[in-house]
């Protein structure tokens, strides 16, 4: 079987709020600068998943900004 996996660099939810470490200097080493959203993983699950993706398999999709 095979199948794509999703994974992620620093997402933009709760956790981070509960916890705040030293985000700006987190965010500093990212290439694009900024935090992911919760969108930007689900928009890339949706696509995975749906009828346009016909041919991705076995892959794993990075969500991180360029990290």
């Amino acid at each position: 079987m095979l199948a794509n996996t999703v994974r992620l660099g620093v997402i933009d939810t709760e956790f981070h709020k509960k916890f705040p470490k030293n985000m700006e200097k987190r965010v500093s080493i990212i290439p694009l600068k900024k935090i992911g959203t919760p969108k930007d993983v689900a928009d890339m699950v949706h696509y995975l998943g749906s009828d346009k993706n016909n041919f991705i398999t076995n892959e794993i999709a990075t969500i991180s900004g360029g990290e």
